[in-house]
């Protein structure tokens, strides 16, 4: 679970480095990159589905969004066309 976003604290939070180092120590073992359903306290569709983009094309195995709670009323975000989460993808 990383909490921040792409450039965070100027960078030593930033959540695609963070992702990064998590992948290139993962010593074999699959990485499932979490992030926050929050952006500075209030749902912003773009910054999730960039971060979920991001861990795709940098090895992550997978994602996950924390907390669902958050989302109420957003889920059809993610399974609408063209969104991440369109198709059905096995578990790696």
């Amino acid at each position: 679970m990383i909490y921040w976003d792409f450039g965070a604290y100027g960078g030593c939070a930033d959540w695609g480095a963070l992702n990064d180092v998590f992948v290139a120590g993962r010593a074999g073992r699959a990485v499932w990159s979490g992030m926050s359903g929050l952006d500075g306290g209030s749902y912003d569709r773009a910054k999730i589905f960039a971060r979920i983009e991001y861990a795709r094309t940098h090895g992550a195995q997978g994602t996950t969004i924390f907390d669902s709670a958050y989302l109420p009323g957003h889920w059809s975000d993610f399974s609408a066309p063209g969104a991440p989460y369109e198709l059905p993808a096995p578990a790696q």
